[in-house]
């Protein structure tokens, strides 16, 4: 792998951002991009599932159903950014509450699925 420095070169001299390319083309960055649709999916059906009830409370758990999709990076640029989400996915209360068994027969399953979608991108992504 190319340091920042021979980077910065391939960039400036032939228009190559190599840390752009392994981004976009790999497997590992496909793999969350998936695992991350997915889970906005289940957010989303359970948003409007607690929309249809009308309930003046309803609002509220959307906005935190939406929060959760919204901190679900699109594309970690660096392994910063993987960690942070790591972070965030492991201990976010919140998080374990969209798990929760709902009432709305919508199953939830967060946690696992991008935890280990976020695994690989700590080797595919730079520093």
């Amino acid at each position: 792998m190319a340091d920042p420095t021979q980077n910065a070169w391939l960039e400036r001299v032939l228009g190559v951002s190599v840390a752009s390319e392994r981004r976009s083309g790999g497997a590992a960055i496909a793999a969350w991009k998936q695992a991350r649709a997915d889970a906005v999916a289940q957010l989303r059906r359970l948003g409007r599932a607690i929309q249809a009830v009308e309930d003046p409370e309803a609002d509220a758990a959307v906005i935190l159903l939406e929060a959760i999709a919204k901190n679900l990076t699109p594309e970690p640029a660096h392994r910063r950014a993987v960690a942070e989400l790591n972070r965030y996915l492991s201990t976010d209360d919140i998080i374990t509450e969209a798990e929760m068994p709902n009432g709305y027969g919508i199953e939830v399953v967060l946690r696992e699925p991008l935890l280990r979608a976020l695994s690989p991108l700590m080797q595919e992504l730079p520093e």
